[in-house]
């Protein structure tokens, strides 16, 4: 579906393999010049590239020609417990893991502001910076 930028959905086009790529088409047929994309997930699903997987709604967005985002939205506790799964020990101390989320929620919640403030199209990267 065309969408504006994390908005909701212009129109619906549907969707044909091609030589391993998918093309949108409008319902008479022509191609979809396309500058964004929403994707949503149904519940207990997810999307796998490069050997990930993730749950979630995704952008993507075409914001000039020198760049396309793909952008995962996802509720912050959702956030908060892939972070803990990747950098906490299942044996650690309960006490441990309540520190670990706080520190995560912490940090997200401190990204969502200032990015708010500085206009960007996403919250955090999926590496530190």
């Amino acid at each position: 579906m065309t969408s504006s930028p994390l908005g909701e959905p212009e129109e619906s086009l549907r969707q044909r393999a091609a030589e391993g790529a998918v093309i949108l088409c409008r319902r008479d047929g022509r191609v979809a010049e396309i500058k964004n994309i929403k994707i949503e997930t149904l519940e207990s699903s997810f999307l796998v590239w490069n050997d990930n997987s993730y749950s979630g709604d995704f952008y993507i967005l075409n914001k000039d020609e020198k760049f396309t985002y793909l952008i995962n939205k996802i509720p912050l506790e959702d956030y908060v417990c892939f972070v803990l799964g990747r950098e906490t020990f299942g044996e650690w101390p309960i006490e441990s893991h309540k520190v670990s989320a706080i520190i995560s929620r912490t940090f997200a919640i401190n990204k969502m502001v200032s990015s708010r403030k500085q206009n960007k199209l996403y919250d955090i990267k999926s590496t530190i910076d």
